[in-house]
């Protein structure tokens, strides 16, 4: 949610900015600076967050995730992604500020959401490696009394399947 969120708000941002202020041939050095600044801080703190350190490392919270008592009743059967892929409430937020600095400081900076869909691409990447490394997927906010903590349901074994065309041993 938040990547759409943060891509629709470059793509509003981004037009108005450079439509304003003019594309420029180059970021100037310390625009390119302050951006390679936040990208590589971004990195920085990606590759913490992977790490199994107690303060700041995603790992820890995912290895103290307890199993999920009824996993048939977590999704609705009729259950769709699409009401999750884009919040309308967020995208102002993201908007209001890129657009200010894009349009009074340089255009390139009206970029500026698209180094948070790095870090929450980065985050769901560590998710998927640790659900994939523990054959379960990770749920939160499905146990009401503490909605901040985290669960998991294994993944069902593979079911055994024939392939076409091959006779049976």
């Amino acid at each position: 949610m938040g990547v759409t969120s943060a891509v629709c708000a470059v793509a509003v941002s981004a037009p108005a900015a450079f439509g304003v202020r003019g594309v420029l041939p180059v970021a100037d050095d310390t625009v390119r600076t302050v951006i390679l600044l936040v990208v590589g801080c971004g990195l920085l703190c990606g590759l913490l967050e992977a790490s199994p350190l107690r303060r700041v490392g995603l790992v820890r919270d995912f290895d103290a995730a307890v199993p999920l008592k009824d996993p048939e009743g977590v999704l609705p059967a009729d259950y769709s992604l699409g009401p999750l892929l884009f919040n309308w409430r967020f995208v102002p937020v993201m908007v209001v500020p890129a657009l200010v600095v894009g349009l009074t400081v340089n255009p390139w900076l009206a970029l500026a959401p698209l180094t948070m869909a790095l870090d929450w691409l980065m985050r769901a990447a560590i998710a998927a490696r640790w659900e994939r490394k523990h054959a379960a997927l990770l749920w939160r906010e499905h146990i009401q009394s503490t909605p901040w903590e985290l669960s998991y349901t294994p993944l069902g074994l593979p079911s055994a399947r024939t392939t076409v065309g091959t006779a049976p041993e």
